[in-house]
């Protein structure tokens, strides 16, 4: 799940459980700093605002606040980490919530999950022509270029679909080579 839908889905499930509405969220929130109307507080919650340490750290404040005035414990920027799988901070990082959550107090964020592998239609119109498994396509493009056909296709083609049919078809030539070997 991306980092701004987990701490938009934490905020909305925080909010909703003390049940505040979007109008005082709001308000607490212009009080903890951010200039926010009940759209925009709507927005974080949605995963549609975009990410900064200080906005983060003024949710947290603001529901923190208003978890008090209910005689609750403060909210810390990690309770907002809680999720169940890993934390898509990047296109490229991805992180258990725990990691991500240790990194905010002194840890060190080192441990990421790798990324699935992007496996778009190329893959699946040459497992079907070569009569193959997808898998099989797959795990010749990593042996060949440490990456899938899709990948490998749009790092060596430009914009334009004439210029990715031409090194799709040339990728799966290298492709069957390759398979061919074993």
């Amino acid at each position: 799940m991306d980092l701004s839908d987990v701490l938009g889905a934490a905020t909305r499930r925080e909010r909703t459980a003390m049940e505040i509405p979007l109008e005082l969220a709001a308000q607490t929130a212009r009080e903890h700093g951010l200039k926010w109307s009940v759209g925009r507080w709507s927005d974080w919650e949605h995963g549609r605002v975009g990410l900064a340490l200080p906005t983060v750290i003024a949710v947290a404040a603001t529901l923190s606040s208003l978890r008090q005035l209910r005689g609750g414990p403060p909210v810390s920027v990690a309770d907002l980490l809680a999720t169940e799988g890993p934390v898509q901070v990047n296109e490229v990082l991805r992180f258990e919530p725990e990691e991500l959550a240790g990194a905010l107090v002194g840890g060190v964020a080192s441990r990421w999950v790798e990324p699935e592998p992007r496996i778009g239609l190329a893959e699946e119109r040459t497992a079907r022509k070569l009569d193959i498994p997808i898998a099989q396509v797959v795990a010749a493009a990593q042996r060949l270029w440490g990456r899938t056909l899709t990948e490998e296709r749009d790092a060596r083609s430009g914009p334009g679909a004439q210029a990715r049919g031409n090194v799709t078809r040339n990728l799966v030539g290298e492709l069957v080579q390759e398979l061919r070997r074993g």
